[in-house]
């Protein structure tokens, strides 16, 4: 979900700013995180902790069916609060930065 939403969001910002889509940039949010300073262990470890979080919550509704619209709510809900928090976070350090 990490990277799917960055890549959809990526994507949709660049195109109503008028950006070139399909040219080189540095527009990602992993990217981003990076040039504002946290290091690259950090945003991998981060990404790699959010997935590990997701595919257990994955099993847990493969073995469970009675859980699976909960599960499944569950971790989109946290792929996609966790990505606009660190959206927000970012926007708002540029902001005042």
């Amino acid at each position: 979900w990490f990277f799917f939403f960055d890549t959809v969001r990526t994507f949709f910002v660049r195109l109503f700013k008028g950006e070139a889509v399909w040219r080189a940039h540095r527009s990602h949010l992993y990217q981003r995180l990076v040039i504002k300073g946290f290091s690259h262990q950090f945003v991998a470890a981060l990404y790699g902790i959010l997935s590990i979080i997701i595919s257990i919550l994955t099993i847990v509704r493969l073995y469970f069916e009675c859980l699976n619209d909960l599960i499944l709510y569950i971790s989109v809900g946290l792929a996609s609060a966790v990505l606009l928090l660190l959206t927000v976070y970012k926007e708002r350090r540029e902001f005042e930065g």
